[in-house]
């Protein structure tokens, strides 16, 4: 690369790439910008210099590369939790001083769902008597709340942990 040359970015080419067409197809604008993105893909599943390994500029064009997922999947395939934990990375990036779009609504919408889960629960009630534990049926938790089909790793585990930690229970009870 010579004086005045720069790099190509995935994380602005994806940035383009949201952009909506406006002849109101809902097509994107740049179709180029999406082809790009689906070429230069790294074998591992990132966006990134291909040559130069850097975890920060990985996350970055990954994150951005993604990003129309988030405002385009449905609510409820949120796997449990991601509402919390996903949050809790942007604020380690946010201390990284990774530049990530923030503001995006997508992720604001996202952290709101944090905050509105948080406010749910005191950090005062004992495990056996929190909304998750009044939430419990022979079914189980989770997407298998209401159906006949059991989600056996998630209540396997939460039994053990509850055991683990000294709480006497059983699965009949």
């Amino acid at each position: 690369m010579g004086d005045g040359e720069i790099s190509i970015s995935a994380y602005d080419t994806a940035w383009v790439a949201l952009l909506k067409n406006t002849d109101g197809s809902g097509g994107p604008r740049f179709p180029s910008s999406l082809q790009w993105i689906v070429h230069n893909q790294l074998p591992d599943g990132s966006w990134g210099d291909a040559v130069i390994f850097s975890a920060h500029d990985r996350m970055i064009n990954t994150l951005a590369c993604n990003m129309w997922r988030l405002r385009e999947e449905e609510a409820e395939l949120m796997p449990i939790g991601f509402e919390v934990a996903f949050p809790s990375l942007l604020d380690i990036a946010k201390e990284l001083e990774l530049e990530i779009p923030y503001g995006d609504p997508s992720l604001q919408e996202i952290d709101a769902k944090r905050n509105l889960k948080l406010k749910r629960y005191c950090s005062k009630t004992p495990v056996l008597h929190s909304p998750f534990q009044t939430y419990w049926t022979e079914d189980g938790i989770c997407w298998a709340k209401n159906t006949r089909v059991h989600e056996v790793d998630d209540t396997s585990m939460g039994f053990r942990l509850l055991r683990l930690h000294g709480y006497d229970v059983s699965a009949g009870e």
